[in-house]
């Protein structure tokens, strides 16, 4: 009867042993993952509030019909041109960052702070638009409305 306690306790002893390593695991996996999870909620929330854009000027083109957007990153973050969008009279549009320009430099794709951004856009583009948006890649925006009675 002594043996049969014993290595029945063994057993259970043995059992207990790894599920508590399992779930020390599983909870230490859980807690670092939580952890990064908020450093990124922080990291985002900070470039949010360091990032500023202003649309400067939009002037509309008559041949062939399109609109020059000036924009300058206000803000303390360095910014990516391929990572901002660009909507005319709501219309997200692509294809436009192979013909922008940074400070007059057309093969950089970093926009830094204090430096301005020109986008000219004329494929799809008919008639003079009414307002164009540009969206930094953290979600920060600038909207301006084209001056009326401009036509292409």
């Amino acid at each position: 009867m002594g043996f049969s306690v014993s290595s029945s306790f063994a057993v259970i002893a043995f059992g207990t042993f790894v599920a508590m390593t399992a779930l020390y695991t599983a909870t230490t996996n859980a807690a670092e993952s939580r952890q990064d999870a908020v450093a990124e909620q922080r990291e985002h929330r900070e470039a949010v509030v360091e990032t500023a854009i202003d649309i400067t000027s939009t002037d509309v083109q008559t041949a062939p019909c399109g609109i020059e957007v000036a924009v300058n990153n206000t803000g303390a973050t360095e910014l990516s041109v391929n990572g901002t969008d660009l909507l005319v009279d709501g219309e997200y549009r692509t294809g436009w960052e192979a013909d922008a320009t940074v400070d007059g430099d057309a093969d950089t794709d970093v926009w830094l702070p204090g430096e301005r951004l020109v986008v000219t856009v004329t494929d799809g583009i008919d008639t003079a638009p009414d307002r164009v948006k540009v969206v930094s890649e953290s979600g920060v925006a600038a909207t301006d409305r084209v001056t009326e009675g401009v036509t292409c």
